[in-house]
């Protein structure tokens, strides 16, 4: 089956690679660069050597970000997580997906 690992963006690959052979787990496509942030990885677009398993930003079921308000959001799985009302956040001009998808390949600036 399935499993969920949650990481903070600024654990390093080789350390969650470590974490997850200790489990007898892994990464299904791992990018030749270890010492890489998984944040970094994310909103890079990095990616294995796979293309049945896509980018590293692919895996990525839930995150938190910070909003401009300084109010924390919770997209994808972590959506239920959320301590803010929806109402505190109906200024957005882009609907949860849509945001969603964008915080995980941001591309970074």
């Amino acid at each position: 089956g399935t499993q969920v690992v949650r990481v903070q963006a600024g654990c390093f690959l080789r350390s969650l690679v470590s974490a997850l052979a200790f489990h007898d787990l892994c990464i299904p496509s791992l990018p030749i660069l270890l010492d890489q942030t998984i944040g970094g990885m994310i909103s890079t677009g990095s990616h294995g050597s796979s293309l049945r398993y896509g980018t590293t930003s692919e895996l990525v079921k839930g995150l938190k970000i910070i909003l401009p308000s300084g109010d924390l959001k919770g997209l994808g799985c972590c959506r239920e997580q959320q301590e803010s009302s929806a109402e505190a956040h109906k200024d957005l001009l882009v609907d949860d997906d849509t945001l969603f998808r964008a915080a995980r390949m941001s591309l970074g600036q």
